[in-house]
């Protein structure tokens, strides 16, 4: 039988190491820092107006569902009546047919 034996190794945390940098070196990476950003920015926009289209198409389909569940009900309601009883019959009739 063998016996497993665990083993951790500790992750010593990384050293940041100050470099002096030039001020063109600092310049060229303030710029290309710079680019990063707004391409990120126009990353950031395009996916906030793809969701801005899904949650309006999604508000669309509710409201669409919402209305006819409402309809369906009303028919519902009033088929019940109808069978339950007669007082309601020549009122939704001549509704119906308008006379």
């Amino acid at each position: 039988m063998t016996q497993k034996t665990k083993t951790t190794t500790k992750k010593t945390p990384a050293k940041t190491t100050t470099k002096k940098l030039t001020r063109t070196q600092l310049e060229k990476e303030l710029a290309k820092d710079e680019r990063k950003l707004a391409k990120d920015k126009v990353l950031l926009a395009e996916a906030e107006e793809r969701i801005v289209n899904m949650t309006i198409g999604e508000d669309v389909r509710n409201a669409v569902l919402i209305v006819s569940l409402l309809v369906n009900f009303i028919f519902l309601i009033v088929w019940i009546m109808l069978q339950v009883t007669t007082q309601y019959d020549y009122a939704i009739s001549a509704l119906v047919f308008g006379r």
